[in-house]
């Protein structure tokens, strides 16, 4: 997206679409369209080679995706491998189903969508089929989340734990480890994914399961396109034959809803010991298995859709509400991170952010300060916080309702909740050294001397 002075309201402070405002054109990349061409060319590819195995295609693609993007560096005749892993990855409101078995509780997005994912993929009972088709594939690395309703499914940092649910994650995560496949795990979700078609197949008991399928992302447009996009898509299905189902469900959070019923979810602080409590939880019974984690899933996306324009669950349409809910996102983060600490240790954390790109449209001051407003609010929002310890300097400035504080507290907490101790150790040992250059430790013992 290009950002320019005719386009400075794609930061509407004044309406509940603050994110997605109309004044705000975007510019689609040609790179955008990389995933369907890419898509396109294998499915013709299993056409020409009669490539008729679901496994034997998603290796094609698996390979094909990694020597398409390999990077490598001419140093002195070595080349070193991409930095980044090779993995695929999934959500658990979008494939796992079982949504009334094994004590599960009600999320937001099954209040919101009707209950779209009681059966989804199945993933709850067809978990050792999905595995063996990973390894078939050549997957090493899998991304998955727990459902926090599954595990407490009252929410409430005093509500009882689920048994079957930390029995069912479990047994998934033993699965993954004795087929080979590093899982990596997030403890709170929200993904958007593309919808293919497809008939589905009978379960146990007689009702359906969704049709595997090969997922791609897409980009998220304007609120009106998606609406526009669903109304199109809820069309197709009531003119579709019968035995034609969704493959996935659209898009959740799993917060539990009795939370949201409560207080109000993650506009109230007291969300904050609850997330923790929860996060201590799966720390402590998965920490041994699993050492790379990750908090939230694109909590700009959550905070804003769900609590500022309301597309999304649960619903809620205030500015005010979208900022109170980042706030108390980086406060469950840097919570997390203290038993991630205890429960994990050389573990990684991190939190999975997203955001839109904005370059200036041309080279004029107001133009690079239109992109560089866009980034902020995009990905500084959370990005800046966690490694500088403080908001954006334009969101600062414009102070938009619900805007919290970053004490020097949770500054220090957010900081190192990004990187392993030990490391973080070194970095305030860099950052001593270039205060003391600076004059910084001269200044610190006049201060003790007054004092």
């Amino acid at each position: 997206m290009f950002a320019g002075r005719e386009r400075e309201r794609c930061v509407d402070f004044d309406s509940v679409d603050f994110i997605f405002s109309p004044a705000c054109q975007r510019l689609r990349s040609p790179l955008l369209d990389l995933p369907l061409l890419f898509l396109t060319f294998f499915l013709f590819l299993r056409k020409k080679k009669k490539i008729t195995s679901a496994g034997a295609l998603g290796r094609r693609l698996f390979e094909e995706a990694k020597n398409a993007t390999a990077l490598s560096t001419n140093n002195g005749g070595v080349s070193s491998p991409p930095p980044f892993a090779w993995g695929v990855a999934t959500a658990a409101y979008q494939i796992e189903g079982g949504a009334r078995e094994g004590g599960r509780g009600v999320s937001i997005w099954d209040t919101f969508s009707k209950n779209a994912g009681d059966i989804a993929d199945d993933f709850y009972h067809k978990y050792p089929e999905d595995i063996a088709l990973m390894k078939k594939m050549g997957v090493n690395k899998f991304r998955m989340s727990i459902a926090w309703p599954r595990i407490v499914p009252g929410g409430t940092a005093s509500s009882p734990v689920n048994a079957a649910g930390v029995a069912f994650y479990h047994k998934v995560i033993d699965a993954l480890l004795e087929a080979g496949i590093e899982p990596w795990v997030t403890t709170y979700h929200w993904v958007r994914r593309s919808r293919f078609w497809g008939k589905g197949r009978k379960k146990k008991g007689g009702s359906e399961r969704d049709a595997p399928c090969l997922s791609i992302s897409v980009l998220k447009g304007h609120p009106r396109s998606q609406r526009a996009a669903r109304e199109k898509e809820q069309k197709t299905k009531k003119n579709s034959k019968k035995t034609s189902k969704l493959s996935t469900t659209t898009n959740h959070q799993d917060l539990p809803q009795t939370l949201q019923d409560k207080y109000g979810g993650w506009v109230s602080p007291k969300v904050v010991d609850d997330y923790s409590r929860y996060a201590s939880v799966v720390f402590k019974e998965y920490g041994k298995k699993v050492k790379n984690w990750s908090t939230f899933n694109e909590p700009r996306t959550f905070c804003t859709l769900g609590y500022g324009t309301g597309f999304h669950a649960p619903g809620v349409k205030s500015v005010e509400a979208a900022w109170r809910c980042t706030q108390h996102v980086l406060e469950s983060h840097a919570a997390a991170a203290r038993h991630f600490r205890k429960h994990v240790p050389g573990g990684r954390l991190t939190m999975n952010l997203d955001g839109e790109w904005g370059e200036p449209l041309t080279g004029s001051p107001d133009d690079a300060a239109a992109a560089q407003s866009h980034r902020d609010y995009h990905h500084g929002m959370f990005a800046d916080p966690l490694y500088l310890g403080h908001y954006p300097e334009s969101v600062v400035k414009h102070n938009p309702p619900g805007l919290g504080k970053i004490s020097p507290e949770l500054a220090k907490e957010l900081r190192a909740s990004m990187v392993r101790r030990e490391e973080e150790k070194k970095r305030e040992r860099v950052r001593e050294r270039r205060e003391r250059e600076r004059g910084g430790e001269r200044e610190r013992e006049i201060a003790r001397e007054r004092g």
